[in-house]
């Protein structure tokens, strides 16, 4: 598996690598559902990142908000 934090560069990777590619709140949702982290911490931590890496307002940060509500 390929993790990316690209969003715009994730269809062309996904024709590119012989592998499953996926945005890397993907892999926090993944560590939740599995119960691997708790689903507060998973939220920080996207949070912390999202600032880091300048996310905000972002689709990959509207992406992930998604992700998280659906729990």
């Amino acid at each position: 598996m390929t993790i990316t934090d690209d969003l715009r560069a994730l269809p062309e990777l996904q024709t590119i690598v012989d592998a499953q590619v996926a945005i890397s709140p993907l892999l926090l949702k993944a560590f939740v559902t599995r119960g691997v982290v708790e689903h507060e911490i998973a939220e920080e931590k996207h949070e912390e990142l999202a600032q880091q890496r300048d996310w905000l307002g972002t689709p990959i940060y509207g992406r992930a908000k998604q992700l998280f509500k659906q729990d």
